[in-house]
């Protein structure tokens, strides 16, 4: 296990606020050049899809499967600033199931 996970475990602060407002913020989970890189890499399959299924620029659109179409959705799988709360929440017992489809072997 990665020692950093020990240092972002769930407050008690987090799970009172999650239990009361269903949710709560993780303050500078991600660097700026991650968000940079996540937002380079999202457009980039929105704008896949919407060629693929001839959809308009402003439809909504739903992509699943997606968590194999880069290497920086497989960190944030387990990122150390967030799964510890995750597991907090859910228990350490958690899957992906439907968003690995399209990983290739």
């Amino acid at each position: 296990m990665d020692s950093r996970y020990i240092d972002y475990l769930l407050t008690d602060a987090e799970s009172d606020q999650f239990e009361r407002d269903g949710y709560f913020a993780v303050e500078n989970a991600l660097s700026k050049d991650m968000v940079d890189d996540l937002v380079v890499i999202v457009d980039r399959i929105d704008r896949e899809e919407r060629l693929r299924m001839n959809g308009d620029p402003a439809d909504r659109t739903t992509i699943r499967d997606f968590i194999g179409r880069n290497d920086l959705f497989l960190e944030l799988l387990d990122w150390h600033k967030t799964l510890p709360k995750v597991w907090g929440i859910l228990g350490w017992h958690m899957q992906v199931e439907h968003s690995l489809d399209r990983c290739d072997p």
